[in-house]
Parts: structure tokens; sequence; C-alpha cells
């Protein structure tokens, strides 16, 4: 397989491991497993791998790693005499997949290796090309099925098994072909076996299967009816990213779907907004610091062995004394102090932390002014807004720099939603799990910018109380009892701030220079009457060091909120498909698993990328009312 050009962010999503891509040579191929990542053209790893290495104190703690690490970067050496550069011709691992071609001439499957570099070539056709003078070889290409299962596992189509009925077939399946009847989709394609004389048999039903409500498994019909015996024919536990003999214990129904189907690869995604672990930018910068190689070393043995750390090594050493030679003795132990309790807490936290406490310090961040490396914020005099913003908010920050990371912990397959815990989501990207101090997950860090809206609280409480919006929540949880619904979203605050974010997306597009997609959400959601929480973050981050261009923070000023906010709001009014849209929650709802109320692609919907749950929890009513009711919503 060829060389194929990838961005050091897509391998975080969407083309993380175990996902689906197409190489520049039109090859499908498969992301291999993190084992196989930073390896040399040897096989060896890398020299200079802590080069990628970095820290995220929280994000640690939450997924139970050591640390994070960049995608590698393709390098050449600087000069070809030089043998001593590290890091260089490093590439990220592709297999072939699917391993199952067939000839568009004579239609006949073949399988290869996931390794097999180049073409494939019918030896049939490019024979009988060959003996009427034609010089040319006749390529095969991939077959467009492949076979998944909710626990994550791919594999190839079951060809030889499907067409003779059987999970164990007589038959070695080497002259099967795929036949076309000139029919439309599966309803006109066969498998044939020429082999023996088996019935053809047809591709019908092949992708078809639904959720079991109690078991929360599918049922497909392939499972069900490829044995002619009454046994399933279960998932095989394939990870073929791992490697081609990679198999775990799975007894899940399979079903089919086309390789470039959306569905069939679903990044799973943690991020984090960079809060210091102390607000003091002297020690943030000796925290950093620290993540050098042979600071961190130094102090990891001295903490094993019990002993105190003695300044003057960092004096001493020739790679340390030009980093710490600004600092003074109390501020580099200070920083050691941080670095010891920030590793306790890390070890201490055997659990996943709740999102409502992990995104708290973001909170709190947000609250106060800031200007330190990582985080800039101003927070404008609220009374300078217009009543429209002064009267529902308590306050605007203007966030000028942010520092996101984004962590690939694992990916699902048919569903966003899996019963897999994170644990079991990170042990799929791995052949050979490692222990805790050279766990890892890939990561990126970006920086950008954004708007905090920070709720008034007492509005907020009274808009929970209202009967009427009571009542909608009610019939909305009735509608979904049979389906799986996230009881920290499906609740009147959480769809009131989910919603005003998708609107306020939409209309700052038209006003502040970036695209739909360019802007994310985070919402800051809580219940808890001792410390609630009721906001949201607009931003957009990039890939440069530098951050953004301030056209999105420039649009939270005074004088140009305000009009942004008015558009927003008039948009929530009124949706070009209502009544329709806004009756719809009497029906049960719409969208995603029936988990909106008034909202469509016509008024509170956006790219996938801008929103953290999927395009789900959003009702027009809580912004602004019903058609019949109009003051129940929070800005009526």
């Amino acid at each position: 397989m060829g060389d194929t050009p990838i961005r050091r962010g897509q391998l975080i999503t969407p083309f993380g491991v175990g996902a689906l891509y197409v190489s520049k040579d039109g090859e499908g191929i498969i992301t291999a497993g993190l084992d196989h990542w930073y390896k040399k053209p040897n096989g060896s790893l890398t020299e200079g791998v802590h080069e990628y290495k970095f820290n995220e104190w929280r994000l640690e703690k939450q997924l139970d790693v050591n640390h994070f690490r960049y995608p590698p970067d393709y390098r050449t050496p600087i000069s070809n005499f030089s043998n001593q550069d590290k890091n260089t011709y490093l590439k990220i691992p592709f297999l072939r997949f699917p391993r199952w071609h067939f000839c568009n001439y004579c239609r006949k499957l073949k399988k290869v290796s996931s390794s097999k570099p180049g073409m494939v070539i019918c030896s049939e056709c490019t024979s009988k090309r060959r003996n009427s003078n034609s010089n040319f070889n006749v390529s095969m290409i991939q077959v467009p099925i492949v076979v998944v299962c909710d626990a994550g596992h791919i594999q190839d189509f079951p060809w030889n098994e499907w067409v003779h009925r059987s999970s164990n077939p007589q038959c070695d399946g080497n002259n099967l072909r795929l036949v076309s009847k000139g029919r439309q989709g599966l309803l006109g394609m066969t498998v044939k076996c020429e082999s023996c004389n088996t019935s053809d048999r047809s591709l019908v039903g092949i992708l078809s299967g639904k959720k079991n409500q109690q078991s929360k498994k599918y049922e497909t019909v392939l499972s069900e009816n490829l044995d002619s015996s009454e046994n399933d024919f279960l998932c095989s536990g394939k990870n073929i990213w791992n490697g081609e003999d990679q198999v775990s214990d799975c007894d899940n129904h399979i079903i089919g779907s086309l390789r470039s189907s959306s569905n069939i690869y679903f990044s799973k995604i943690e991020t984090s907004i960079y809060v210091p672990f102390e607000l003091n930018d002297v020690l943030s910068t000796i925290l950093d610091y620290f993540n050098e190689l042979p600071t961190v070393t130094l102090i990891d043995a001295k903490n094993d062995l019990g002993e105190e750390i003695d300044i003057n090594l960092f004096r001493k050493s020739s790679r340390l004394k030009k980093l710490y030679q600004n600092f003074s003795d109390e501020d580099i132990n200070r920083a050691i102090d941080v670095y010891y309790k920030r590793n306790q807490e890390k070890e201490s936290n055997d659990e996943e932390k709740n999102e409502i406490e992990f995104r708290r310090p973001e909170h709190e961040l947000f609250n106060k002014k800031y200007d330190y490396k990582e985080i800039i914020t101003d927070i404008p005099d609220i009374n300078l807004y217009a009543d429209i913003v002064k009267n529902n908010f308590e306050k605007i920050t203007l966030v000028k720099k942010l520092s996101e990371t984004k962590v690939l912990y694992g990916f699902t397959r048919l569903n966003t939603d899996t019963d897999l815990t994170r644990r079991q989501l990170k042990e799929n990207l791995w052949r050979e799990q490692p222990d805790y101090n050279n766990s890892w997950l890939p990561a990126i860090q970006v920086s950008g910018e954004g708007i905090f809206f920070n709720f008034k609280e007492e509005l907020v409480q009274r808009f929970e109380n209202n009967s009427h919006i009571k009542s909608r929540i009610e019939r909305f949880l009735n509608y979904n009892r049979s389906i799986t619904i996230d009881p920290l979203k499906a609740n009147s605050r959480y769809m009131l701030l989910h919603t005003f974010s998708h609107l306020m997306i939409n209309t700052l597009i038209f006003e502040c220079g970036y695209g739909a997609a360019s802007l994310q959400e985070r919402i800051y959601c809580s219940n808890d009457t001792n410390n609630p929480m009721a906001a949201v973050l607009i931003y957009t981050s990039a890939g440069d060091s530098e951050g953004t261009m301030g056209g999105l923070v420039r649009m939270g000023n005074p004088k140009f909120l305000e009009k942004v906010l008015e558009k927003a709001i008039e948009t929530s009014m009124w949706c070009s498909v209502d009544p329709v849209c806004m009756e719809v929650s009497d029906r049960g709802g719409q969208g995603p698993g029936s988990l909106n109320l008034a909202s469509c692609h016509n008024c509170g919907l956006v790219p996938e990328t801008s929103c953290e749950a999927f395009n789900s929890y959003l009702d027009r009513a809580m912004l602004t009312g019903t058609i019949e009711n109009k003051e129940i919503g929070y800005f009526s």
C-alpha cells in the first residue's frame, strides 16, 4: 500500500484506531492499533518518543492514564549525511480492509492478506487478456460490504459460509463469484459457488437488524439465518486493526454494513479546557518544564526512593540549568509539591469521575478574569449591555484565549451509545495492554477563543418550576420510556442551555466569520442546590499555538452581542415547518431516537462536530414558549 497523507488531528477523529479510510490509491484501509505507532521502518520504537508526550492532569485522572501523546508527524533527515536525526520516517500503519476483492469482469471473489501491498490482480481475466494480445493486468476491487457488531468488532463478510448456509462449510470456497442479477440494490446481488452444487444465495436481509429493548443487543437477519441449523452465527471477535490473528470473546449478533456507511465508526472523544493546577503563571511554567524527560525522571526516581530533591541538581544539570535559572528555589519547591499532589490525586481516583464535577473547575475558571499563558479572559460590566442581555445573564465572559485537549479513548460501531466501560473501550485500542507507567492515549492540544454565557440562577429555577415546563418534560419522558435516555440531559435545564447554544451558533456564523462546523459548544449544567451551574461556552479552536483571530470574541462585546441574541430569539419563535415542528412534542418527539421536541434541521440543528449530544435534547419551547403559550419560555 502506498503512502497516504493524513492530518494529525484526523487521527483523533474521524480516522482514529479502528476507522476505515480510503487511501489516495483508492484502497480501503483500516487504522492500526496503538502498539504499532511510533515505530521506525525496521519495526523498533523510535528513540525520541518523549518528544510527543505531554500531560493534562485532569484528563489523566479522568481516563486513568500516565500521559498523552501527539500523533507522530512524518519527517525526513535534515541532512543526507546525518544519522542522528530522531523521529524520522515515522508512519501510522494501515491494514488493507476488507480483504475480499472481486473482479468486475468475471465477478470472481478472492481473499488476500491485510498486509498485501499494491493492486490485487485477477489472474483469470489477466491470462485471457494476454492470450488475446492485450498486455495489461486486470485489477480486482474490494467488496462494498463488511460485518460489524455493537461491541466494536469488524470482520470480512462470511461469503463462503453464507452461500453454503453453514458456519463450517465443507467446500473450501476457492471458486466463489459475486453475481449481479440486474435488479437494484442487494435484491439483485447473489453469491454462487462453482465448486459444488449448492444453490446461489441472495444478499437480501444482511443489513437488517433491530435492537432488543430487553437485552439491549442487536438481533440480526445475518446471524439468525446464515446457518441452516438452529444455531445463530455469532461474532468471531475480530480486532483486525490489531492484527489478523487478534481475537476476543464475543457472543453478539453480527450485521452487514456498507463499508462507506456513516455508522460504521464513532470516535469516543474526551475533551477538556485546560485548567492549571494552580493558577499562578510562574508555577504553571515550571510545571510545563517538568514534562521535560530529565526532570520528570529525576523527580519520579527521588519520589520512589522517598528522598527529598536537592534543588542544586536542577542548577548543575547541563540540560536543566537553562530551564530553571530564572526561578527561585522557593518557586521550584512549590512546583514540586504541586507535582506530587497532582500525581497522588491521579492515583487515588479509581472510578470514572462524574462529568458534571469534571466540568465544574472550568465553570469556575470562566467566571473570573485571568491573563495567563493558557487562559485569557475578560468580563465586561454587565450593565454595559442592553436589557435583553443584562436581564437574563449573570455575566458574559469573553474568553480571548483557551487551550483545549482532545483525547481518543475508544470507538463504537452502529450506535454512539455503548454498554462498554471506558476501560473496555481503551483496551480495544491495544493488542497488548500496557502497564500504568507506560499507559497513554493519542491526543492533540489546540488553542482558541469563545464566549461564556452564565445564566441567572434565580430565573433558571423559576423557569424549571413552571408547571407547563414540568408537564412538557414529563410527556417527553413518558414517550421515551422504551429507549435509553441520558438522565443528565433529559431535563428542562439542560434542554434550555443546549437549545440556546445551537440557536446562537446558527446565528453567530453569519456575524463572526467562522463556519458552523468551526464553532463548538460546552454545556455546564447542574441541578445541585448547593452548587448549581447554568452556563454555555461557545468557542472555536485551531491547531495553531497562537489560537484564533478574535472574530468570535468581538461578537461578545456590548452593542454586538445584543443583536446576535435578538436574532437567535427571533429564530426560536418560528420555524419554517411550524406548526408541525412545535406540535411534534404531542406525538412523541423527532430526530435521532425521538430525543428532540421542537427542533429540526430548519431551526435548531447544527453540524454534529459542533454538538456534544449528537443533536439530541433540543426544544425551542424552552426559550420562547409554544405557539399556544408563549409565556413559559426562559426569554419570554
